[in-house]
């Protein structure tokens, strides 16, 4: 089995398997989680001295970190209801999801480029101090005005834009292949191809596109107006700065078959030609 795929089995099943180990702990009595959960460290345990792949190692830890992330979401959405959904249970899920995902689509379909940053975990300290932000933010705006947390539409509205934006993102993933890669590659690769077709026909930089809708989308989940606001033009003006860069290489390395495309295919972020 080929280390990229078997990194890719190994997330998914550490992923779905600590998603579900610690939902049903959440919702059993003292003696059964404290036997789950004794259960779950000696497995890491085990796992941490048979598998020699440090690498795999580091994998399994994160996927188990986000499935038990993801699985306290689930858990908070179920406190829920249908016209009063648990706005943090459902950031948490989609949150958790978009890190294993980036690194599970990656894995997939992207093998070349595939290590434990594409998690994006580490993406940078700007991304956690975001993130950070985002939740002091909800915490004071709960307990000042918690009736403005209470907005179902605002909420679904958010996950709608998260749910697209993850849906363009994969989609250029899997649409890219090898020529997709996490960092600006100031380097021609031998693999490295012009793709024009599929979501590439309809906007130059569907990942950018669906990162700006999902960043967004997680703070109109949220239901965080100031956030909403910061994350919309931080994101737009880092994104915008990044395209500026890349098609500067991308004209270096295809010329006018570039240029020509260009032309007649928008990117995808507004007011970036």
């Amino acid at each position: 089995m080929e280390t990229p795929f078997r990194h890719a089995v190994a997330s998914f099943l550490c992923f779905s398997s600590s998603c579900v180990i610690y939902f049903y702990l959440l919702f059993s009595d003292k003696f059964l989680c404290c036997s789950i959960l004794f259960s779950c460290c000696a497995v890491a345990c085990i796992i941490h001295f048979v598998i020699n792949d440090d690498s795999l190692r580091q994998v399994v830890a994160c996927s188990m970190l986000l499935g038990c992330v993801y699985a306290m979401g689930l858990y908070l959405c179920t406190k829920g209801f249908w016209r009063q959904p648990s706005c943090v249970g459902l950031y948490l899920c989609v949150l958790s999801f978009f890190h294993f995902s980036e690194f599970f689509s990656i894995a997939l379909f992207s093998s070349k480029s595939l290590s434990t940053d594409s998690f994006l975990l580490n993406h940078s300290v700007e991304y956690w101090i975001a993130a950070i932000s985002s939740w002091f933010e909800y915490v004071v705006e709960l307990y000042q005005f918690p009736s403005a947390k209470r907005q179902p539409l605002v909420t679904y509205i958010g996950l709608a834009l998260v749910l697209i934006g993850e849906l363009l993102r994969k989609a250029a993933i899997v649409n890219a292949g090898d020529c997709f890669t996490h960092l600006v590659s100031f380097r021609r690769r031998p693999e490295h191809q012009l793709i024009t077709n599929g979501i590439y026909s309809i906007c130059r930089h569907p990942s950018y596109t669906g990162w700006l809708l999902w960043s967004v989308g997680t703070q109109v989940l949220l239901c965080n107006p100031i956030c909403t606001v910061l994350y919309a033009v931080i994101s737009w003006k880092f994104l915008a700065e990044r395209i500026r860069t890349e098609e500067l290489l991308l004209v270096l390395f295809f010329g006018t078959k570039y240029t020509k495309y260009r032309a007649v295919v928008p990117s995808g972020i507004p007011f970036v030609r």
